[in-house]
This record gives C-alpha cells, sequence and structure tokens, in this order.
C-alpha cells in the first residue's frame, strides 16, 4: 500500500496509485524515526487498529471507492471475487475475456456456463446463450480467466 502511493520505482505507482493521486492516510504512513528499527512502525500498528488483521489469508485490503485514498472509512477487507466486482472501470475492448461491451458475465454465469459444458451443451451453444465468442468461452471453462471461480 505504501510503495505504490510513494514509491516512484514501484511498478503500480505509475499508472495505477501514485501518479493518480492515490496517497495512504496520515496516520498510517507514519514510519520508525530513522536509524531506528524498534519493532513495527507506528503507523502499522495505528492501520492494524483501524482495520483488524485478516479475517483469512485470502482476504485483501480494498478501497471502497476506487478513485479514494487508503484511509480507514474507505478501506475493507475483502475476498479476491469481492474485489474484482469493485475495480474502476478499464479502457479495454477485452475485461476477463468477454468481447463485446454489451455483455457482464457474471460469476453467476460463469458458474453457470461450466455447469452447461458438463452437462453437454457444445461451445457453439455456448457461445450463442451468453453472447461471447467460442474462444471466450474456452478460456472461461478450462479456467483460463475467471480462475478464481
Amino acid at each position: 500500500m505504501l510503495a505504490r502511493c510513494s514509491n516512484k520505482n514501484n511498478k503500480a505507482y505509475k499508472k495505477w496509485y501514485g501518479e493518480r493521486g492515490i496517497t495512504v492516510c496520515d496516520q498510517w504512513s507514519v514510519r520508525n524515526k530513522k536509524g531506528t528499527n524498534r519493532g513495527w512502525s507506528p503507523g502499522f500498528l495505528t492501520f492494524i487498529e483501524d482495520m483488524g488483521d485478516k479475517p483469512t489469508p485470502e482476504h485483501q485490503l480494498d478501497r471502497i471507492d476506487p478513485n479514494g485514498n487508503y484511509q480507514p472509512d474507505n478501506c475493507r477487507w475483502v475476498t479476491r471475487s469481492e474485489q474484482a466486482s469493485n475495480k474502476r472501470p478499464y479502457n479495454r475492448p477485452s475485461v476477463q475475456g468477454e468481447k463485446n461491451k454489451n455483455v457482464v458475465m457474471t460469476e453467476t454465469k460463469i458458474i453457470q456456463l461450466r455447469k452447461d459444458r458438463k452437462r453437454g451443451v457444445t461451445y457453439n451453444e455456448l457461445s450463442n446463450l451468453y453472447r461471447i465468442s467460442k474462444s471466450t468461452v474456452a478460456q472461461i471453462v478450462n479456467r483460463k480467466t475467471w480462475k478464481h471461480i
């Protein structure tokens, strides 16, 4: 979190965090005094007080408003699939494999598509039913996309 927002050498700093103006609140940014290495930094301890421990190893820190800063009222612990539904719009013609911008594949649809395939529905039929390309159907069925479901 701190590196993404303040370290210009961090890969995520450019396009996604620091360069976009995303910051970490002052109380979470407090570091140990220069030259000391006495345990956890005050900012980390405050972060743990505010957010608590990760509920499970699968949980990740998420900003409720993806354009907002890292601060207590804008952060929460979520699972990967919950976080995936909270991303800011991404201007790419293909998101999770969908080619048609009018199609929104949800977790429910992904699960149903995989069940349909197990029942013997062909790739052509799935392509027509879900209004996605056959290659996208194959990627979903073979877990090349939507791996977390």
